[in-house]
This record gives structure tokens, sequence and C-alpha cells, in this order.
């Protein structure tokens, strides 16, 4: 019988399958671990959540700021005293890789915190702190005054601004009504915060209305409202009586009856209503006297009759002129608007070739004169009119009231008073 039993048995198939895959697993680990090639991927359970908070700047002692994230979950955040950073974390936790955007609901009494850094993104497996919003006194406006702005005219500004961050170009608009002689009042209202830049522009305007650029009208604000200012005016001096004008003689004079504003003066200003019993600058001759028999307001008018019987009954042909001084330059709109009574001879609302009351105009001072109106029979009382001038723009002129009996007979009558003249060149 042959001796086995010195005789090793080779190692069976399994045994010899696992001790080569530990030689290799182990010789794999090392050599991953000595060339710093292990990698470790830890993924969060899932529902795992992170806080959002930071901390606020700027807030004095009392101060209010109310945030909010994500368009809710409002948090109230005051100052308790001093000026140190206030931490703030919001209550509700935000979901790993969700997003979180903080804004402001509500600002703290004349101050801004629109300033937030790092206030929006999405979380990344951690809670979110670094959150900065920066509050700074605020907000300001840009404020002032438009001179020279006539009742009847407007202006639009346009306020454009970009308040940091975010660095947002916004404009806003105001419209302006003039008031004439008063400075008329302007504001971009309570919308810029400290180092934002402006710019404020004429956006439209009325029609013959000149204004400059806006004083101060570009900057960069500082901690405190902008003082700018803007004039304007009519265009006085273009032989149009634009709104805001009472005449307009071609120039922008003073003293020549409209002023360097187009503001009728002296003899223009008012009516000439003959009150102060005098001519207050007219001529008349013949009959014409002044009279408070008949008067539209006021005491006085004056009547063309004869004082004595209060008709123009003088036993000839009679006639005479109520003259006015020389007028500024005439305009396409000029006009002479008075109030007249006429009885003569003809009937009532009658244009008469005698016993009649014309309106006048000279522009060579007297030498010659052209008849611009005959006026109707008027019985009943003194009734407003208006005589058109603009077929002599262009030219100074003289206006008068001429009465003329023509005839010698029948001129038993009242005759014609006129009062509450008033020339618009």
């Amino acid at each position: 019988m042959k001796d086995t039993s010195n005789i090793t048995s080779p190692p069976k198939p399994a045994a010899r399958g696992f001790a080569g895959l530990l030689v290799l697993f182990l010789s794999l680990f090392f050599a991953f671990h000595c060339d710093n090639k292990i990698l470790v991927n830890i993924t969060p359970a899932s529902g795992t959540t992170y806080k959002v908070g930071g901390i606020v700047l700027g807030l004095a002692a009392g101060d209010t700021v109310v945030l909010q994230n994500n368009g809710g979950d409002n948090l109230s955040i005051t100052q308790a005293a001093g000026t140190s950073p206030v931490s703030f974390t919001f209550a509700a936790p935000v979901a790993n890789y969700a997003s979180y955007t903080v804004t402001v609901f509500t600002q703290p009494t004349a101050k801004n915190c629109d300033s937030i850094s790092g206030g929006f993104g999405s979380v990344q497996d951690s809670d979110v702190i670094n959150i900065i919003v920066t509050c700074v006194s605020g907000p300001f406006s840009v404020d002032g005054n438009i001179t020279g702005l006539p009742t009847g005219y407007f202006v639009t500004l346009k306020f454009t601004y970009t308040n940091p961050p975010p660095a947002v170009l916004t404009s806003v608009t105001g419209t302006y009504w003039g008031v004439t002689g008063s400075p008329v009042a302007y504001t971009s209202g309570a919308i810029l915060v400290p180092n934002a830049t402006y710019t404020a522009t004429v956006f439209a305007k009325s029609p013959g209305l000149t204004c400059g650029a806006i004083a101060n009208g570009t900057g960069t604000i500082t901690n405190t409202n902008v003082s700018t200012s803007l004039a304007c005016r009519a265009n006085c001096g273009n032989l149009a009586i634009d709104p805001g004008e009472t005449c307009d003689d071609g120039n922008n004079i003073s003293g020549d009856s409209c002023s360097a504003t187009c503001q009728s003066e002296g003899l223009y200003a008012n009516p000439t209503s003959f009150d102060t019993v005098t001519l207050e600058g007219w001529t008349a001759t013949g009959l014409w006297h002044i009279s408070a028999l008949r008067k539209s307001t006021g005491l006085y008018s004056m009547h063309y009759a004869d004082v004595a019987t209060n008709t123009f009954s003088t036993g000839s042909v009679n006639s005479g002129a109520l003259t006015s001084p020389l007028t500024p330059v005439l305009t396409a709109l000029a006009q002479v608007s008075f109030d007249y009574f006429k009885f003569g001879e003809c009937a009532q609302g009658a244009l008469c070739s005698f016993d009649k009351l014309t309106v006048e105009i000279s522009t060579d001072g007297g030498a010659t004169w052209a008849v611009v109106e005959n006026l109707p029979e008027e019985h009943t009382a003194l009734i407003p009119h208006i005589t058109p001038l603009g077929a002599y723009a262009g030219l100074a002129a003289n206006i008068r009231f001429v009465f003329n009996s023509v005839d010698a007979v029948s001129n038993a009558f009242e005759g014609a008073y006129v009062d509450n003249i008033t020339i618009s060149p």
C-alpha cells in the first residue's frame, strides 16, 4: 500500500477565489489611499432643511425693519440699543438645494434697507448665515421750484435714478401747472437712497413756453434732499398773445404799456372806467364828457351829449372823438373791448348812416383815420362789445370813439355812452 500521509492536498476552488479577491482588494485600497484618491460622497437624508439668516447693519435704537424670505415668513427686527449689528434667522427652514430670496417688507422710519448682500441663492448642505442687510438714512427726494410758469402753461418733469444695489435704472414723471407770478413747487418723491445717481429733465411742456436746464439737475445723493430749480417763460415778444399773457408788443421791455413779461401796464393794465373823474390818458373833443347818468360799473362813464340838455341837439351838425394814447405794437389777437349805449334817430339794433357811433383807428399818429366798426343802436343799457384790431397787427395805433350827428335835425336823443374800455394789444 502506498503511503500518502505527507502529500498536501491542493486548495479548494472557493478558498482560492476568496484569497485572491482579498489580495486584490487590499492592493487597490492601499494604492488609492497612498495616492490620496479616496472619494467620500455622503448624501444627506431626504427632507433635510437648513436655516437662513444673517445680520442687519445701520439701525439705530428703536428702528424696526421687517424682512421676508421667498415672499413670506415675515421677520420683524428691532435695534434694542446702540448701533451694533443685529443677527436674524427666519423661522421657517429651507429644504436643501431649494432657493431663498430675502427682501424688505417694511422699511424703518427715515431709512432704507434695500441694500442686501447675499440675499438670494440656493441652500447647499448647510445653514445660510452670510446675508448682510445694510440700512442707510433716507429715502430722499429731488425738490425745487419752477419760476416764470404762467397760468395756463404746464411742465412735465422726468426724474431718472439708480438706487444701489441692485443698480436698476428707474424713472418717474410729474406734471405741474403754472400760476402767474408764483413759483410752482415740484418733487420726485422720497425715492432715493445715499449714493443713488439721479437726473432731472424737462420731459414735456406747453407750446409757446421756453425753459432752461434744471439747475443741479444731475448728481449723486448723499444724506439729504436735493434742491434744484427751473426757470421758464412764455414766448413774450413774439407778437402773439400766448396763454398767461395779456399783451405782446414784440419786445421784452417794460415801460411801454406792455411789460417785459407781456403783462399790460398803465393804461392797458385795467379797464378805463373814468371813475377817477379824469380821462385817464384819453382825450375828448366835442360833446364828450364824464357823466354819472349811465354807467356799466363804478360811478362814471363817458357821455356824448350836451351837458345842459343831455341830448346832442345843438341846432347844427356836431361830432366829437374820445381818443386813446398810442398803443403798443398790435398783434393778430389785438382787440378793444368796452361797454356802450347809443340812442339816436334810428330804431333799436339798426345801423344808421346818421347819428353814428364808430370805432376808428390811426396808425400814423392821428394824421388819418379808418373806421373799424359802425356800432348799432342800443337803447336798453350799456352792453359789452368787442371790436377786433388784428388787421393792424405789427403796428402801434391810436383808437377812438367818434359820434357824428351827420345832420342838424332830429337830434333830441340821449346820444352815446362808453365805459370800461380795455385795449388788448
